[in-house]
């Protein structure tokens, strides 16, 4: 069966492109009004030690969604409700790894602005990707998604 254009769940921007543009913003704060992170000597490592859990996150949920046989893009079809590997345990561990890896770039650069606008960054992801994506998703799979949203949580 061939999917309609209209079978998605209509995301207007690519969320790594949002998390991109978070990070961005945190660069261009730190160059207007520069602000230090204390404990500068843990920065890099532990800012690259949160950065490789948020890659690890994304290579299992992508691992998980190729082994379906279902789109990663969310403007994409849906041709399979992953719910094994970090699905499990998290609705949206794409978003949670592009989280963490914001905050992984925000304490490995030192850069508090990068975390502080994390918050605008989640709750732009919430209400213009994730409720498009969950509405999609109840539509297309009915009561199937909506025991796996009364199981999973939705971030962590």
């Amino acid at each position: 069966m061939e999917a309609s254009p209209k079978d998605s769940a209509g995301v207007l921007l690519p969320p790594p492109i949002i998390f991109f543009l978070g990070v961005l913003l945190g660069f261009l704060a730190d160059r207007l009004l520069p602000w230090e992170m204390p404990g500068e000597d843990l920065h890099l490592a532990l800012g690259w030690g949160i950065i490789t859990l948020g890659m690890l996150l994304i290579f299992l949920g992508i691992r998980e969604l190729r082994r379906l046989h279902t789109t990663i893009n969310p403007a994409g079809t849906t041709t399979a409700l992953a719910t094994g590997g970090p699905y499990r345990r998290t609705r949206n561990p794409l978003y949670l790894a592009l989280s963490t890896i914001q905050t992984g770039i925000g304490v490995a650069t030192g850069n508090p602005w990068i975390l502080l606008l994390l918050l605008p960054t989640v709750l732009i992801i919430r209400f213009a990707v994730i409720r498009r994506e969950e509405r999609y998703l109840e539509g297309k799979f009915g009561e199937e998604y909506r025991r796996y949203r009364a199981r999973v949580r939705r971030w962590f």
